[in-house]
């Protein structure tokens, strides 16, 4: 009876994970000191942050060339209830456009939480808002949808 009931416990809280899943050769990292290098965070502060920052060319240290490099940055943001309904309410005259949940196929990264996934599929409507709020620099393009209490973003230079 004993094993019944801590395998149960152990299913419950597996399936109720929030964390990202772990993707062989993908780096993920929850450093807002880091993201807030090439995002704007100072405004909207996450509670929690996963992301994933790819740079369009391996960094060399023989390169000399100036300037910022390209990359790719898919992230999750999750906020508090007072900071994602002004994040929505501020945003909703940026809505880009209504997506549906296989538009969304670049915001389901390999990476995301299966809590995430599901509420992303069971969506009949999803709204995508350009990134501005969350641009830092310049040449900077990207996308956002709010599930819930939290932000997909994506992000990318060129």
């Amino acid at each position: 009876m004993k094993f019944v009931i801590a395998l149960f416990l152990f299913f419950l809280i597996a399936c109720n994970n929030n964390t990202p899943k772990p993707v062989s050769g993908i780096t993920i990292s929850s450093d807002t000191s880091i993201l807030s290098i090439v995002t704007d965070i100072d405004v909207y502060k996450p509670t929690a942050v996963w992301f994933t920052y790819v740079p369009v060319v391996p960094f060399d240290k023989n390169d000399r060339l100036p300037g910022p490099k390209d990359y790719y940055l898919n992230a999750i943001l999750e906020f508090d209830k007072s900071t994602i309904t002004e994040l929505f309410l501020r945003s909703s005259r940026d809505i880009e456009k209504l997506i549906t949940p296989q538009q969304a196929a670049p915001y389901k990264f390999p990476w995301i939480p299966d809590k995430l996934l599901n509420e992303i599929e069971q969506s009949a409507e999803i709204k995508e808002y350009a990134a501005t709020k969350f641009y830092k620099g310049i040449l900077i393009h990207g996308n956002f949808i709010i599930v819930g209490n939290k932000v997909v973003l994506i992000l990318f230079t060129m």
